[in-house]
């Protein structure tokens, strides 16, 4: 039996499950050798290659690590999106901006003394 946040359970597809033939990794990565290499045996230009070589990877880059990763991440529990570090960091800071607040008005602030122990 599978996880359930699994990348192949039910009620999350793989990524590439969803995608026709011509999104497919190999036909993107064949796509991408293709246009590449017919740009230099035409051309025999290394000037032209070059730059159709790496707009070939930024597409690569995009489509093949980039757009996966943001649907993993659409696709997780909103509870594995943040990060602990993250969530701690914020409670701190809105920890002190209260405590900031209470200083100025009051000086019986039970956040100060939670923050001071």
């Amino acid at each position: 039996m599978q996880p359930v946040n699994s990348p192949n359970s039910v009620d999350q597809p793989p990524f590439w499950s969803l995608k026709p033939w011509w999104c497919q990794p190999w036909s993107i990565l064949s796509t991408g050798v293709v246009v590449a290499a017919t740009s230099w045996l035409v051309l025999h230009r290394f000037w032209v290659t070059v730059p159709v070589t790496a707009v070939v990877v930024g597409w690569w880059l995009l489509f093949l690590v980039l757009v996966p990763a943001a649907y993993r991440t659409e696709q997780s529990p909103p509870t594995e999106r943040i990060s602990p570090g993250l969530s701690g960091q914020r409670e701190r800071a809105w920890s002190r901006k209260r405590c900031f607040s209470c200083i100025s008005s009051s000086s019986s602030c039970s956040i100060k003394r939670l923050t001071k122990a």
